[in-house]
C-alpha cells in the first residue's frame, strides 16, 4: 500500500490535537492570488472565498504533509512572528476553513511517513 494517502476526514474544530494534524486543501477548491489576496473558488458549491495577506500564507502553505505545527513554526519563521502566536492564529483560521470545508484532515504527524 505503498503510495497510498490516508483517508481525509472533515476537520475537527477546536480539537485539542490539532497541532499534529495533517490539514490538506480540498481536491476541488481553486484558488488563484491577485496581488497579496487569495480568491477560492469552491466547486461543489460554487462559492468563492475571500482570503487576505495572512490568510493566504496559510492556504498555500498547505501541501498535505505539514502538520499545524510545522505550518506554523515555518510562518513564523518567515514573518519574523511569536511561534505561539502564530499557531494560534493557524489554528483559528483552520477552523475558519475547516468550517467552510475547505480543508480536511489528512491524517497526523505519525502517518507522514507513509503519504508518499
Amino acid at each position: 500500500m505503498a503510495g497510498r494517502r490516508p483517508s481525509a476526514g472533515p476537520w475537527p474544530r477546536g480539537a485539542p490535537r490539532t497541532a499534529q494534524l495533517v490539514p490538506r486543501r480540498r481536491a476541488d477548491v481553486r484558488g488563484v492570488e491577485i496581488d497579496d489576496e487569495s480568491v477560492l473558488y469552491d466547486e461543489r458549491d460554487g462559492r468563492l472565498h475571500l482570503l487576505n495577506w495572512s490568510a493566504s500564507a496559510v492556504w498555500w502553505s498547505i501541501d498535505g504533509t505539514a502538520t499545524v505545527d510545522d505550518l506554523a513554526t515555518d510562518l513564523a519563521a518567515r514573518f519574523h512572528a511569536e511561534p505561539d502566536a502564530m499557531r494560534s492564529d493557524v489554528v483559528a483560521l483552520l477552523d475558519v476553513l475547516g468550517a467552510e470545508h475547505l480543508v480536511v484532515a489528512a491524517g497526523s504527524s505519525l502517518s507522514r511517513g507513509n503519504d508518499g
